[in-house]
Protein backbone atom coordinates (compact mmCIF):
# COMPACT_ATOMS: atom_id res chain seq x y z
CA UNK A 1 0.00 0.00 0.00
CA UNK A 2 1.43 3.58 -1.07
CA UNK A 3 2.40 5.78 1.65
CA UNK A 4 -0.26 8.48 2.13
CA UNK A 5 0.46 12.28 1.08
CA UNK A 6 1.30 13.14 4.79
CA UNK A 7 3.63 10.37 5.09
CA UNK A 8 5.32 11.57 2.19
CA UNK A 9 5.76 15.05 2.86
CA UNK A 10 6.77 13.73 6.71
CA UNK A 11 9.32 11.37 5.08
CA UNK A 12 10.94 14.57 2.30
CA UNK A 13 10.70 16.83 5.01
CA UNK A 14 13.01 14.46 7.27
CA UNK A 15 15.60 13.51 4.50
CA UNK A 16 15.88 17.17 3.49
CA UNK A 17 16.53 18.64 7.37
CA UNK A 18 18.69 15.49 7.92
CA UNK A 19 20.86 15.94 4.77
CA UNK A 20 21.10 19.67 5.81
CA UNK A 21 22.54 19.26 9.11
CA UNK A 22 24.33 16.17 8.10
CA UNK A 23 25.98 16.85 4.23
CA UNK A 24 27.62 13.16 4.36
CA UNK A 25 24.48 12.02 5.20
CA UNK A 26 23.13 12.01 1.45
CA UNK A 27 25.79 9.71 0.44
CA UNK A 28 25.82 7.41 3.91
CA UNK A 29 22.10 7.13 2.64
CA UNK A 30 22.66 6.23 -1.11
CA UNK A 31 25.32 3.96 -0.23
CA UNK A 32 23.12 2.09 2.42
CA UNK A 33 20.14 1.46 -0.44
CA UNK A 34 22.69 0.48 -3.08
CA UNK A 35 23.65 -2.47 -0.16
CA UNK A 36 19.98 -3.64 -0.40
CA UNK A 37 20.04 -4.09 -4.14
CA UNK A 38 23.22 -6.68 -3.57
CA UNK A 39 22.21 -10.40 -3.53
CA UNK A 40 24.29 -13.66 -3.25
CA UNK A 41 23.22 -15.72 -6.16
CA UNK A 42 23.40 -19.41 -5.26
CA UNK A 43 22.29 -20.61 -8.70
CA UNK A 44 21.89 -24.50 -7.50
CA UNK A 45 19.11 -23.84 -4.73
CA UNK A 46 17.26 -21.42 -7.36
CA UNK A 47 17.49 -24.00 -10.23
CA UNK A 48 16.63 -27.16 -7.89
CA UNK A 49 13.30 -24.76 -6.05
CA UNK A 50 12.71 -24.39 -9.94
CA UNK A 51 12.28 -27.80 -10.59
CA UNK A 52 9.93 -28.03 -8.01
CA UNK A 53 8.00 -25.09 -9.27
CA UNK A 54 7.69 -26.73 -12.25
CA UNK A 55 6.41 -29.54 -11.32
CA UNK A 56 3.18 -27.41 -9.53
CA UNK A 57 2.46 -25.75 -12.44
CA UNK A 58 1.97 -28.96 -14.42
CA UNK A 59 0.00 -29.84 -11.75
CA UNK A 60 -2.38 -26.32 -12.27
CA UNK A 61 -2.26 -27.25 -15.91
CA UNK A 62 -3.48 -30.23 -15.93
CA UNK A 63 -7.26 -31.73 -16.75
CA UNK A 64 -8.83 -34.59 -15.63
CA UNK A 65 -10.42 -36.89 -17.62
CA UNK A 66 -12.79 -35.25 -19.07
CA UNK A 67 -10.21 -33.10 -20.62
CA UNK A 68 -11.72 -29.67 -18.98
CA UNK A 69 -12.36 -29.65 -15.18
CA UNK A 70 -8.82 -29.16 -13.12
CA UNK A 71 -7.99 -31.17 -10.96
CA UNK A 72 -7.39 -30.33 -7.34
CA UNK A 73 -4.92 -27.79 -6.43
CA UNK A 74 -1.41 -29.42 -5.02
CA UNK A 75 1.06 -27.79 -2.77
CA UNK A 76 4.51 -27.07 -2.33
CA UNK A 77 6.39 -25.81 1.02
CA UNK A 78 9.71 -24.56 1.21
CA UNK A 79 11.39 -25.30 4.66
CA UNK A 80 14.54 -23.18 6.44
CA UNK A 81 15.73 -21.91 9.53
CA UNK A 82 15.17 -18.59 10.63
CA UNK A 83 18.16 -16.53 8.35
CA UNK A 84 17.92 -19.10 5.46
CA UNK A 85 16.80 -16.36 2.87
CA UNK A 86 13.23 -18.41 1.79
CA UNK A 87 11.69 -15.41 1.05
CA UNK A 88 14.32 -13.59 -1.01
CA UNK A 89 15.23 -17.12 -2.74
CA UNK A 90 11.03 -17.73 -3.39
CA UNK A 91 10.24 -13.92 -4.54
CA UNK A 92 13.88 -14.73 -7.48
CA UNK A 93 12.46 -18.31 -8.18
CA UNK A 94 8.38 -16.72 -8.58
CA UNK A 95 10.09 -13.63 -10.59
CA UNK A 96 12.03 -16.14 -13.62
CA UNK A 97 8.20 -17.11 -14.51
CA UNK A 98 7.21 -14.63 -17.13
CA UNK A 99 3.73 -16.73 -16.70
CA UNK A 100 3.05 -15.93 -13.10
CA UNK A 101 3.73 -12.16 -13.51
CA UNK A 102 0.77 -10.21 -12.75
CA UNK A 103 -0.30 -8.40 -16.32
CA UNK A 104 -3.51 -6.32 -18.07
CA UNK A 105 -5.69 -7.38 -20.67
CA UNK A 106 -8.79 -5.97 -21.96
CA UNK A 107 -10.76 -7.65 -19.10
CA UNK A 108 -8.44 -6.15 -16.14
CA UNK A 109 -5.85 -7.09 -13.65
CA UNK A 110 -4.74 -10.79 -14.14
CA UNK A 111 -2.84 -11.90 -10.93
CA UNK A 112 -1.88 -15.28 -11.74
CA UNK A 113 0.49 -15.62 -8.47
CA UNK A 114 -0.12 -13.82 -5.19
CA UNK A 115 2.16 -13.80 -2.32
CA UNK A 116 1.09 -12.73 1.08
CA UNK A 117 2.89 -12.90 4.78
CA UNK A 118 1.03 -14.71 7.40
CA UNK A 119 0.13 -12.26 10.38
CA UNK A 120 1.59 -12.82 13.45
CA UNK A 121 -0.32 -13.35 15.65
CA UNK A 122 -2.53 -15.10 12.76
CA UNK A 123 -6.26 -14.35 12.65
CA UNK A 124 -9.05 -15.12 10.35
CA UNK A 125 -10.53 -12.16 9.73
CA UNK A 126 -6.62 -10.09 9.04
CA UNK A 127 -5.65 -13.02 6.99
CA UNK A 128 -8.59 -12.88 4.97
CA UNK A 129 -7.87 -8.64 5.02
CA UNK A 130 -4.27 -9.24 3.98
CA UNK A 131 -5.28 -11.96 0.48
CA UNK A 132 -8.14 -8.95 -0.36
CA UNK A 133 -5.03 -6.16 -0.36
CA UNK A 134 -2.81 -8.93 -2.25
CA UNK A 135 -6.04 -9.46 -5.03
CA UNK A 136 -5.78 -5.73 -5.83
CA UNK A 137 -8.52 -4.31 -2.94
CA UNK A 138 -7.72 -0.84 -1.71
CA UNK A 139 -9.29 0.31 1.19
CA UNK A 140 -9.46 3.90 -0.86
CA UNK A 141 -11.72 1.70 -3.26
CA UNK A 142 -13.66 0.30 -1.07
CA UNK A 143 -14.30 2.05 2.37
CA UNK A 144 -15.97 -0.19 3.85
CA UNK A 145 -13.06 -2.93 4.24
CA UNK A 146 -11.95 -2.06 7.64
CA UNK A 147 -15.77 -3.07 8.75
CA UNK A 148 -15.95 -6.41 6.93
CA UNK A 149 -16.51 -9.43 8.84
CA UNK A 150 -14.30 -13.02 8.25
CA UNK A 151 -16.98 -14.87 6.49
CA UNK A 152 -17.98 -11.50 4.44
CA UNK A 153 -13.99 -11.49 3.86
CA UNK A 154 -13.15 -14.66 3.40
CA UNK A 155 -16.39 -15.05 0.20
CA UNK A 156 -14.86 -12.00 -1.32
CA UNK A 157 -11.27 -13.71 -1.64
CA UNK A 158 -12.56 -16.64 -2.99
CA UNK A 159 -14.51 -14.24 -5.77
CA UNK A 160 -11.46 -12.68 -6.04
CA UNK A 161 -9.39 -15.62 -6.68
CA UNK A 162 -11.75 -16.09 -9.51
CA UNK A 163 -11.74 -12.95 -11.01
CA UNK A 164 -8.33 -12.44 -10.99
CA UNK A 165 -7.60 -15.38 -12.42
CA UNK A 166 -5.07 -16.66 -9.41
CA UNK A 167 -3.96 -19.97 -9.98
CA UNK A 168 -1.36 -19.93 -7.14
CA UNK A 169 -0.63 -18.64 -4.33
CA UNK A 170 1.79 -18.23 -1.45
CA UNK A 171 2.01 -18.08 1.87
CA UNK A 172 4.91 -16.85 3.69
CA UNK A 173 6.52 -16.83 7.26
CA UNK A 174 3.40 -19.77 7.50
CA UNK A 175 4.91 -21.11 11.06
CA UNK A 176 2.48 -18.37 11.94
CA UNK A 177 -0.65 -19.70 10.81
CA UNK A 178 0.42 -23.29 13.01
CA UNK A 179 1.19 -20.99 16.28
CA UNK A 180 -1.93 -19.28 15.99
CA UNK A 181 -5.30 -19.84 17.99
CA UNK A 182 -6.62 -23.19 17.81
CA UNK A 183 -10.04 -21.79 16.38
CA UNK A 184 -8.07 -19.40 14.12
CA UNK A 185 -5.73 -21.55 12.46
CA UNK A 186 -8.56 -24.47 11.94
CA UNK A 187 -10.70 -21.71 10.08
CA UNK A 188 -7.49 -20.30 7.57
CA UNK A 189 -6.44 -23.85 7.19
CA UNK A 190 -10.16 -25.14 6.00
CA UNK A 191 -10.44 -21.90 3.74
CA UNK A 192 -7.08 -22.49 1.97
CA UNK A 193 -8.10 -25.83 1.55
CA UNK A 194 -11.78 -25.05 0.19
CA UNK A 195 -10.00 -22.66 -2.44
CA UNK A 196 -7.63 -25.40 -3.45
CA UNK A 197 -10.87 -27.32 -4.14
CA UNK A 198 -13.03 -24.99 -5.82
CA UNK A 199 -14.39 -26.43 -9.00
CA UNK A 200 -14.37 -23.33 -11.13
CA UNK A 201 -10.58 -22.40 -10.30
CA UNK A 202 -8.78 -24.64 -7.67
CA UNK A 203 -6.13 -22.75 -6.33
CA UNK A 204 -2.53 -24.68 -5.79
CA UNK A 205 -0.71 -23.49 -2.65
CA UNK A 206 2.84 -22.38 -1.43
CA UNK A 207 4.01 -22.29 1.84
CA UNK A 208 7.42 -20.86 3.64
CA UNK A 209 8.32 -21.20 6.83
CA UNK A 210 10.29 -22.51 9.62
CA UNK A 211 10.78 -26.63 9.07
CA UNK A 212 8.52 -27.23 11.76
CA UNK A 213 5.56 -26.41 10.15
CA UNK A 214 6.64 -29.88 7.74
CA UNK A 215 4.17 -32.21 10.05
CA UNK A 216 1.52 -29.26 10.50
CA UNK A 217 1.20 -29.18 6.38
CA UNK A 218 1.12 -32.79 6.03
CA UNK A 219 -1.45 -33.31 8.56
CA UNK A 220 -3.80 -31.04 7.05
CA UNK A 221 -2.88 -30.76 3.62
CA UNK A 222 -1.75 -34.13 2.45
CA UNK A 223 -3.69 -35.84 -0.04
CA UNK A 224 -2.12 -39.50 -0.61
CA UNK A 225 -3.52 -38.88 -4.23
CA UNK A 226 -1.19 -36.28 -5.04
CA UNK A 227 1.47 -35.45 -1.74
CA UNK A 228 4.79 -36.73 -2.97
CA UNK A 229 8.53 -35.76 -1.11
CA UNK A 230 9.09 -33.51 -3.77
CA UNK A 231 5.78 -31.40 -2.01
CA UNK A 232 8.31 -30.61 0.44
CA UNK A 233 11.71 -27.95 -0.28
CA UNK A 234 14.53 -28.06 2.26
CA UNK A 235 16.50 -24.75 1.74
CA UNK A 236 19.91 -25.96 1.79
CA UNK A 237 22.92 -24.43 4.33
CA UNK A 238 25.80 -22.74 2.82
CA UNK A 239 28.64 -25.71 1.92
CA UNK A 240 32.04 -23.38 3.74
CA UNK A 241 33.90 -26.10 0.83
CA UNK A 242 32.02 -25.15 -1.96
CA UNK A 243 30.94 -21.68 -1.48
CA UNK A 244 34.31 -20.35 -0.30
CA UNK A 245 35.39 -18.32 -2.97
CA UNK A 246 31.46 -16.91 -3.89
CA UNK A 247 31.52 -15.93 -0.34
CA UNK A 248 34.50 -13.98 -0.20
CA UNK A 249 33.93 -12.17 -3.53
CA UNK A 250 30.22 -11.28 -2.03
CA UNK A 251 32.09 -9.24 0.99
CA UNK A 252 34.65 -7.96 -1.07
CA UNK A 253 31.78 -6.75 -3.57
CA UNK A 254 29.78 -5.62 0.13
CA UNK A 255 33.12 -3.65 0.77
CA UNK A 256 33.08 -1.75 -2.93
CA UNK A 257 29.62 -1.34 -3.02
CA UNK A 258 29.99 0.48 0.46
CA UNK A 259 32.89 2.64 -0.92
CA UNK A 260 35.68 0.32 1.48
CA UNK A 261 38.39 -1.35 1.19
CA UNK A 262 38.33 -4.73 2.07
CA UNK A 263 40.54 -6.31 4.46
CA UNK A 264 38.35 -8.99 5.55
CA UNK A 265 40.47 -11.25 2.71
CA UNK A 266 43.96 -11.18 4.87
CA UNK A 267 42.33 -12.73 7.93
CA UNK A 268 42.76 -16.80 6.71
CA UNK A 269 39.90 -17.85 8.77
CA UNK A 270 37.67 -14.87 8.25
CA UNK A 271 34.98 -16.15 6.04
CA UNK A 272 35.16 -19.43 7.63
CA UNK A 273 34.30 -17.31 10.75
CA UNK A 274 31.51 -15.46 9.06
CA UNK A 275 29.83 -19.08 7.85
CA UNK A 276 29.98 -19.91 11.69
CA UNK A 277 28.74 -16.84 12.86
CA UNK A 278 25.32 -16.91 10.32
CA UNK A 279 24.71 -20.51 11.26
CA UNK A 280 25.48 -21.57 7.66
CA UNK A 281 22.16 -19.52 6.79
CA UNK A 282 22.93 -17.67 3.84
CA UNK A 283 20.18 -14.84 4.54
CA UNK A 284 22.04 -14.47 7.69
CA UNK A 285 25.10 -14.29 6.25
CA UNK A 286 23.97 -11.48 3.69
CA UNK A 287 22.74 -9.49 6.98
CA UNK A 288 25.87 -9.84 8.67
CA UNK A 289 27.94 -8.39 5.93
CA UNK A 290 25.36 -5.72 5.38
CA UNK A 291 25.11 -4.57 8.87
CA UNK A 292 29.03 -4.94 9.22
CA UNK A 293 29.40 -2.13 6.44
CA UNK A 294 26.81 0.02 7.55
CA UNK A 295 28.83 0.15 11.10
CA UNK A 296 32.16 1.23 8.84
CA UNK A 297 29.62 3.61 6.95
CA UNK A 298 28.78 5.12 10.35
CA UNK A 299 32.26 5.64 11.98
CA UNK A 300 33.51 6.99 8.96
CA UNK A 301 36.29 4.17 8.30
CA UNK A 302 37.89 3.41 4.81
CA UNK A 303 38.05 -0.28 5.24
CA UNK A 304 35.59 -3.08 6.08
CA UNK A 305 37.25 -5.13 8.37
CA UNK A 306 36.84 -8.29 10.90
CA UNK A 307 36.21 -5.68 13.72
CA UNK A 308 32.87 -4.24 12.03
CA UNK A 309 31.62 -8.13 11.67
CA UNK A 310 32.10 -8.74 15.42
CA UNK A 311 30.40 -5.46 16.34
CA UNK A 312 27.61 -6.95 14.17
CA UNK A 313 27.17 -9.73 15.81
CA UNK A 314 27.32 -8.19 18.68
CA UNK A 315 24.50 -5.85 17.70
CA UNK A 316 22.37 -8.87 16.15
CA UNK A 317 22.73 -11.39 19.04
CA UNK A 318 23.49 -9.38 22.13
CA UNK A 319 26.78 -11.68 22.88
CA UNK A 320 29.21 -10.95 25.20
CA UNK A 321 32.51 -10.55 23.67
CA UNK A 322 34.19 -13.53 25.16
CA UNK A 323 31.27 -15.10 23.14
CA UNK A 324 31.70 -12.96 20.28
CA UNK A 325 32.99 -15.47 16.68
CA UNK A 326 35.08 -12.28 15.96
CA UNK A 327 36.83 -12.12 18.88
CA UNK A 328 37.88 -15.09 20.35
CA UNK A 329 40.30 -18.15 19.09
CA UNK A 330 37.85 -20.92 20.01
CA UNK A 331 34.86 -19.94 18.05
CA UNK A 332 34.27 -23.25 16.43
CA UNK A 333 32.87 -24.45 19.76
CA UNK A 334 30.84 -21.59 20.29
CA UNK A 335 27.16 -21.00 19.79
CA UNK A 336 26.03 -17.66 18.34
CA UNK A 337 22.27 -17.00 18.02
CA UNK A 338 20.10 -17.47 21.32
CA UNK A 339 17.49 -19.36 19.36
CA UNK A 340 19.97 -21.85 17.95
CA UNK A 341 18.61 -25.19 19.10
CA UNK A 342 21.87 -27.50 17.76
CA UNK A 343 23.80 -26.28 21.28
CA UNK A 344 22.25 -25.81 24.72
CA UNK A 345 25.11 -22.72 25.23
CA UNK A 346 23.12 -19.79 24.95
CA UNK A 347 23.89 -16.07 25.51
CA UNK A 348 26.31 -15.55 28.84
CA UNK A 349 24.66 -12.63 29.64
CA UNK A 350 21.26 -11.84 30.56
CA UNK A 351 19.08 -8.93 28.93
CA UNK A 352 19.12 -7.61 32.77
CA UNK A 353 22.70 -7.50 33.13
CA UNK A 354 22.94 -6.35 29.17
CA UNK A 355 20.96 -2.94 29.96
CA UNK A 356 22.67 -2.05 33.63
CA UNK A 357 25.79 -2.33 32.30
CA UNK A 358 25.65 -1.70 28.54
CA UNK A 359 29.15 -0.04 28.40
CA UNK A 360 30.93 -3.59 29.20
CA UNK A 361 29.47 -5.14 26.12
CA UNK A 362 30.97 -2.61 23.73
CA UNK A 363 33.18 -4.17 21.38
CA UNK A 364 35.90 -1.78 21.46
CA UNK A 365 35.81 1.55 19.27
CA UNK A 366 39.31 0.73 17.99
CA UNK A 367 37.67 -2.10 16.37
CA UNK A 368 39.39 -4.56 17.70
CA UNK A 369 40.58 -6.47 15.38
CA UNK A 370 39.70 -10.32 15.71
CA UNK A 371 42.36 -12.97 17.03
CA UNK A 372 44.86 -13.48 14.69
CA UNK A 373 43.74 -16.07 12.23
CA UNK A 374 46.49 -18.65 11.04
CA UNK A 375 47.42 -18.45 7.49
CA UNK A 376 46.37 -21.12 4.88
Amino acid sequence: MPPSSAVQRSLARLAEVTEREDPAFAEYRRKIERLKTLHLPMARREKALSMRLKALIAHVLATGPDGERREEGNFLAVLGPSGAGKTRLCDRVFSSFEGLRTFEDDEGTVRPLITIRAPRPCESREFAIIMLQALGMRQENFPGVADLTRVRAWAMVRRLLVECGTLIVHVDEFQHVAEADLIDAEEVVDTLKNISQQTDNPVSLVFSGLPKIQGFIAGRFGNPQVMRRDNFFEVPPLDIARDRRKLIDYVAEVARTAGLADRTATQGDFVERLVHASTGQLGRFGILASLAANEALLLRDETLEPGHFAEAVRLLTLCADEQNVFLVSDWPEMAVWPDDPQTAILIARDEEEFYASPKRRQVSRKRGRAPKAQEQ
